[in-house]
């Protein structure tokens, strides 16, 4: 039997890349995610947080103050936007991680 490492905080799981196989404008990087068998955990959340396909767009899962979760779109608008979105989502998660993984100092991954 298996223990489970309740010690470590979970993964941060969020997908950035580059560019996509997919043609035309009817399916989406999220609409090919979706489809995947056992995307989701147990109590339906997703296992990813964020996908981005530099260029086309960006999903980022979320939950609302009502309880409700969603997939949020950006869609490239010519100045990165779904990129910024990316980078705003992975952020949003700092305070949360840093809780978890008990108040580390992190000044030292970017200040030299």
């Amino acid at each position: 039997m298996k223990e489970e490492d309740t010690t470590r905080p979970p993964s941060i799981c969020r997908i950035f890349a580059f560019g996509t196989n997919l043609r035309g404008k009817g399916k989406t990087e999220l609409d090919r995610y979706l489809n995947l068998p056992d995307n989701e955990d147990t109590v339906l959340l997703p296992y990813l947080g964020a996908l981005c396909v530099a260029q086309k767009a960006c999903f980022a899962f979320g939950i609302k103050s009502g309880g409700a979760s969603q997939w949020r779109p950006v869609i490239d608008n010519g100045q990165s936007a779904e990129v910024l979105a990316f980078i705003g989502s992975l952020i949003d998660t700092i305070p949360e991680l840093r809780l978890m993984r008990g108040f580390p100092s992190w000044s030292h991954y970017f200040v030299p």
